[in-house]
């Protein structure tokens, strides 16, 4: 990562951005399964829950030349 940094962000403090996301499964047998909040689908009213895995993203903004708009490059990923 320090080498991605050094070439991508040179000068300035590195910004990080995260995202959960919740990966819906089905099925008796799925290995760590769990009923999550889905944010998205959530109205105000209430909440909706969907099982599955949820996903956690730390990501480092990059701005490419070729790009109009920063990607998010993954940094850490856990489940």
């Amino acid at each position: 990562m320090r080498f991605v940094l050094d070439r991508l962000l040179p000068d300035g403090p590195v910004r990080l951005v995260g995202d959960d996301t919740v990966d819906g499964h089905t099925g008796p047998h799925v290995y760590g399964k769990a009923r999550h909040r889905d944010a998205v689908r959530s109205p105000h009213s209430g909440t909706a829950f969907r099982y599955g895995h949820k996903w956690v993203v730390l990501a480092v903004p990059v701005k490419f030349p070729f790009a109009t708009r920063p990607w998010a490059l993954p940094a850490l990923i856990d489940r």
